[in-house]
């Protein structure tokens, strides 16, 4: 069996996201790369509704303290993929010295590979973009200690295991819904107040807004108001400024929630 048939096999066996990313990010680092975060971007965290900052998966050696200042700067403003991302771009590399050094960057998306790189040592980076799917895209950053010139080879090289590690990867995380939990509900799920978080529960139970108004003492106009909010918050809005998800949707996500005692 060989490297790569071994890396398929333990996938398949593995009965959750962590335990998926573990294996991914362990074939990732045998192939002499010195570490791997992988982040999934939900399509409710667009440019136009974002709500939470992406929440990304860290090999040991991946650096912590970028990650931190990415969050706590929201870089993802300007970070040149999730523009890429927001374009509709997928199926793609980056390299991230290449286009440092194309003058097509602006200058904030510069800065945020040179923080990378002489802040946080970080060396050479590369980050792969999957297959958007109907939930969203996954991507992947790869970092080596290669000069420039030597890292470019080295992923020009591997460019076919790594995409097809990678989408491997990331269809099988998709396939068995993790992403949904571990991605999108968890994060935008912990927007919502303790009222919020109680109205949605009833409403993924069943009950109605009368029944919710006279059990919180409140109003079936605020009720639906708080309703209206929860949308906003957790689909965003559209181009009209309207919630881009509908109730019964807002009730499928909170039924799963509920099913996973998220809303408790």
């Amino acid at each position: 069996m060989s490297h790569f048939e071994s890396f398929i096999t333990q996938l398949l066996y593995t009965k959750d996201y962590e335990a998926a990313f573990t294996v991914y990010k362990s074939y990732i680092e045998s192939l002499d790369f010195h570490s791997v975060s992988y982040v999934f971007m939900p399509n409710v965290l667009s440019a136009e509704h974002k709500l939470t900052p992406p929440r990304f998966s860290l090999s040991k050696n991946f650096s912590k303290s970028f990650i931190e200042e990415y969050n706590e700067k929201d870089f993802q403003k300007y970070d040149y993929i999730v523009d890429a991302v927001n374009k509709g771009e997928e199926d793609r590399f980056y390299l991230w010295q290449q286009d440092r050094n194309s003058n097509k960057l602006t200058n904030q998306a510069k800065y945020i590979i040179d923080n990378a790189k002489h802040d946080h040592h970080m060396g050479n980076g590369c980050s792969i973009l999957t297959r958007r799917s109907p939930h969203g895209i996954g991507a992947v950053s790869l970092i080596g200690d290669e000069t420039d010139c030597l890292f470019e080879r080295y992923i020009e090289e591997h460019r076919k295991t790594l995409y097809e590690s990678t989408t491997i990867f990331n269809n099988f995380v998709m396939a068995n819904a993790y992403e949904i939990d571990y991605f999108i509900m968890r994060s935008i799920f912990s927007s919502l107040n303790k009222t919020e978080r109680k109205i949605l529960k009833l409403l993924s139970e069943g009950k109605s807004v009368p029944f919710i108004s006279t059990q919180l003492n409140k109003s079936q106009g605020h009720i639906e108001n708080l309703v209206m909010k929860m949308r906003t918050k957790v689909g965003g809005v559209n181009a009209n400024g309207k919630p881009a998800i509908s109730k019964d949707k807002l009730i499928g996500y909170s039924n799963f929630m509920r099913i996973n005692q998220e809303l408790n």
